[in-house]
């Protein structure tokens, strides 16, 4: 009866215990994978369930560690080993808890291994977990919002823009609003989405006189700092005629951190508060990677109107640091320090202009005096004036009338009203008004105002005119020149020199009434192109990361052991490393830790690469992270570790042999040879008594390369060719080298023969020899090849001689070519080789019996040329038996053997 198997009983039948052990033991993992989305400082766990679903128990033997911000929950420890009997279930509990706001991709992948009833082959189960750092980013633009002076009773509003530029929802009702006078229309309420974006008035509405200070405030998400506005104004009970005033909100524009490859925009607000137009040109060019796009200039800006620049930070490399302090113009009542330098030399008590009665001196005094009555004290919108009034006539002349002072009637008082100097020291008293100035105030908004009806005189210190124009330069020092008299009275190409290159102007009076609108002019021009200046600050961020060392070497390995090393991860970057995996790291490299955890700046974590060769030889890889810089970029480190192994080959046992019979004696290999190894090239050398052995026909015998399988014990070497390199009888030890080629040795057994080798017995002058294996080196030296010892090889002792004649090199290495015996006549052929020229040689052929005794002498005679000689003699009255045919040629000896009367030997 023929009973057909059922597949799957078939299958059953093929399983081997190891297989069907593991089929016993089966672990089931709820999910492969938990993703966690929790707010940044919060902490969520969520649970794993572990299901044996086998018959037999299984055990956990390890879990790798999660890494922050991944953790197993405290209070539900997973302590390894674990028992999971059959059909029973264990929980694991794992935790995510960021403490880095934004993070989109933390990565953590674990690795359970199980023993499943096969402790060669344990199972390994791969958990991975990812998560997602939630927080929102609010950001209020601009921080620092100042609106200036206010009229009592008047109302003013500036827009402000609330932002949330992080990944999570905000309840905007958690805020500090800030109080009278200023006020936020419409209320901040309900919530913002992350990309979400609001836009409110901040009113400002003084009721009293006086500055007010005062914040907006907003809780932010969750492991950031509040975001906050600060505010300020003033209320004023009159706004004097102050021309124009340009207030710059923010003045400084940091763009803090920003991410490479990203964009960042904030406004700048100039604004006019005064009570004039003011023209604004000349805007600096912006320098990558700040960018932003100006109107068409020149552009005039209303009292209490704005003009709102975007200026935006694009880093397209990272770490750096980027500035810029851009330049412009604009009209605008800066805060000023005057000098007011008026000329008291005697010529000043003249009239001019054609008048009889107005005198220059009087002249000067009512024009500076309408001039610095005029200076502005305007503290509420921020444009205080301060001056000091100097005469001058010689250097001896010169005086400071009125230190700096804001007291108007002060500095009116001091204008001097009598002239009694006896010369015109223009340059010293420009240098000595400079010297105060550069104690005082700010650079740009620095004045000299000089008044003079002359030349500066023969015989006045220095310096000249170009040093002055220099200093006034390097000072920041506006200098304002007036010429007073009559045509020609004056230097104006000197006057006018000073005043154009240093950012002034030049007038000429010929009269009192031009004298008073040259000094309103003054008053009205320093209020015409001032310099502006905004500043701009960023930091282009990124991650920054490096492998260290970027070479890792394992050095030389064991195959089926493993050796592991720890590699660095840096973050020498100025951003957050969100996390990531390795990549590239494949067999016999390994890493038990193949994702890195979030990174800040400065940190740097250790991953264990473990190198586990099962092959020999130089093994690379190269471990690879992508990651996302100013763009996707690949950090990489080379593994690099060499496998290797150790063989022993043995000769072993004893053996016994006749005179001139065969013997062979195996090189055994007492482990297993696998094919991955790669065994291209074996050499070896054996070593033994030279007088009892010699290289025998085929001396390397290897086996069928065909008919010898690896399971059937044949050769390793079946598949190669043999080479004898060199025989060494050079001492009373034989060396002979061997070299196998050509093929790959292999073998799967734990023991088998590498290679039988053939030798021819001798009579030697002892009764045994050991035979043994002297060196080996397989292919490039690994794997590594030890070495037992030795073979014993014994003369049977019926044939034994104990008084040595001859050893094997003589056969081996012998000169005789040909030794014949017929009908009682020995013919024996023999070879000299000599150089030409060379001295004669004692030459004999001898016949000598087995125990070495001479029993005939054939030739006795001196050789000088080499060639191919032959002695004929006869030997009837020798014996029959086995005798030895000696040829001696100077210190060689070479011999043979011969049969007489047909005795076997």
């Amino acid at each position: 009866m023929i009973r057909v198997l059922s597949t799957a009983t078939f299958l059953l039948l093929l399983l081997t215990p190891a297989l069907q052990a593991q089929l016993d033991r089966h672990l089931r993992i709820s999910t492969p994978r938990l993703d966690f989305d929790t707010l940044c400082g919060e902490v969520s766990c969520r649970d794993l369930l572990l299901e044996n679903l086998g018959s037999s128990d299984l055990e956990v033997r390890s879990i790798t560690l999660p890494q922050i911000p991944f953790s197993i929950a405290a209070g539900a420890p997973f302590v390894t080993p674990l028992q999971i009997p059959a059909g029973a279930s264990r929980t694991l509990r794992l935790c995510f808890s960021p403490t880095i706001p934004g993070l989109l991709n933390s990565a953590n992948d674990l690795v359970l291994t199980v023993d499943t009833g096969d402790a060669a082959n344990l199972a390994r189960d791969t958990l991975e977990l990812r998560g997602r750092s939630r927080s929102a980013s609010l950001v209020i633009e601009p921080s620092d919002l100042d609106i200036g002076g206010i009229l009592v009773g008047a109302q003013t509003c500036r827009p402000v823009t609330i932002r949330n530029d992080g990944n999570a929802l905000i309840d905007l009702q958690s805020l500090r609003t800030p109080g009278a006078p200023f006020t936020i229309v419409p209320a901040i309420t309900g919530t913002l989405a992350p990309g979400g974006s609001l836009v409110v008035d901040l009113c400002f509405d003084p009721t009293s006189v006086g500055r007010f200070t005062d914040s907006l405030l907003l809780e932010n998400g969750p492991c950031r700092n509040p975001a906050r506005l600060l505010l300020r104004g003033a209320g004023m009970d009159e706004a004097p005629d102050i021309g124009p005033i340009l207030q710059i909100s923010p003045l400084d524009i940091d763009f803090d951190t920003t991410r490479c490859g990203t964009r960042k925009c904030r406004d700048i607000t100039i604004r006019n508060v005064g009570n004039a137009p003011s023209t604004l040109d000349n805007f600096d060019s912006l320098i990558f990677p700040f960018s932003t796009t100006y109107p068409p200039t020149p552009l005039v800006l209303p009292p209490d109107s704005s003009l709102r620049l975007r200026v935006c930070y694009a880093p397209d490399d990272a770490p750096r640091q980027d500035t810029q302090l851009v330049h412009f113009n604009g009209d605008s009542r800066y805060s000023l320090t005057i000098g007011a330098v008026f000329d008291v030399s005697l010529s000043m008590d003249t009239t001019f202009g054609g008048s009889t009665t107005t005198l220059k001196i009087d002249a000067a005094r009512d024009g500076g005096r309408a001039f610095l009555s005029s200076l502005i004290s305007d503290t509420l919108r921020g444009v205080v004036d301060t001056a000091a009034v100097y005469e001058f006539g010689t250097d001896r002349d010169f005086n400071q009338r009125q230190d700096y002072t804001t007291d108007a009637a002060a500095l009116v008082a001091a204008v001097p009203t009598v002239a009694f100097g006896f010369g015109t020291c223009i340059f010293f008293a420009l240098d000595r008004v400079m010297t105060d100035l550069r104690q005082e105030n700010f650079p740009g908004r620095r004045v000299i105002v000089l008044l003079t009806d002359g030349r500066n005189s023969f015989g006045c210190p220095q310096p000249v005119l170009a040093q002055i124009i220099a200093d006034a330069q390097a000072a920041g020092v506006r200098i304002y020149t007036i010429g007073i008299g009559d045509v020609g009275d004056v230097n104006d190409a000197e006057l006018g020199a000073l005043a154009s290159q240093t950012g002034g102007r030049y007038f000429f009076a010929s009269s009192a009434d031009s004298l008073l609108a040259v000094y309103q002019a003054i008053s009205e021009d320093l209020s015409k192109g001032a310099d502006g200046y905004i500043r701009l600050t960023g930091e282009g961020a990124a991650p920054l990361l490096s492998f260290d060392p970027p070479l890792l070497q394992f050095d030389s390995v064991r195959v089926d052991s493993t050796r592991c090393a720890d590699l660095t991860v840096r973050n020498d970057g100025n951003a957050p490393y969100e996390g990531g995996p390795l990549a590239g790291i494949d067999a016999p490299f390994a890493t038990a830790t193949p994702i890195l955890p979030p990174l800040l700046p400065g940190e740097s974590t250790t991953v264990e690469i473990c190198f586990g060769p099962d092959r020999l030889r130089l093994r690379l890889d190269t471990v690879r992270l992508s990651y996302y810089r100013c763009a996707e970029e690949e950090l990489t480190a080379t593994l690099e570790g060499v496998g290797y192994d150790s063989v022993v080959v043995e000769m072993r046992d004893r053996y016994v042999g006749r005179p001139n019979s065969i013997v062979t004696i195996p090189l055994h290999l007492l482990d297993p040879l696998p094919e991955k190894y790669e065994v291209d090239s074996i050499r070896f050398t054996v070593r033994f008594n030279k007088t009892m052995l010699a290289l025998g026909p085929d001396f390397v015998e290897l086996g069928d390369p065909v008919a010898s399988k690896p399971s059937a014990g044949g050769s390793a070497a079946r598949e190669m060719l043999a080479e004898v390199e060199f025989a060494d009888y050079s001492s009373d030890t034989a060396t002979v080298g061997v070299l196998l080629y050509g093929g790959r040795a292999r073998s799967d057994l734990p023991t088998n023969e590498l290679a039988g080798l053939n030798f021819l017995v001798l009579l030697g002058n002892s009764l045994e020899t050991t035979v043994e294996v002297s060196s080996a080196t397989f292919a490039d030296g690994n794997p590594k090849v030890g070495r037992k010892n030795p073979a014993i090889f014994a003369i049977d002792s019926i044939c034994y001689l104990p008084e040595r004649l001859l050893d094997g090199s003589a056969r081996y290495n012998g000169r005789i070519t040909r030794a014949v015996v017929r009908d009682g006549v020995i013919g024996v052929d023999y070879l000299i080789e000599m150089a030409e020229g060379s001295d004669p040689l004692a030459t004999s052929v001898e016949i000598y019996d087995r125990l070495g005794r001479r029993s005939l002498q054939l030739l006795d005679r001196e050789v000088d040329r080499g060639d191919t000689y032959r002695v004929v003699a006869p030997v009837d009255a020798l014996q029959p038996g086995v005798y030895f045919v000696v040829l001696r040629f100077g210190d060689d000896l070479h011999s043979t053997l011969i049969t007489i009367g047909g005795v076997d030997q």
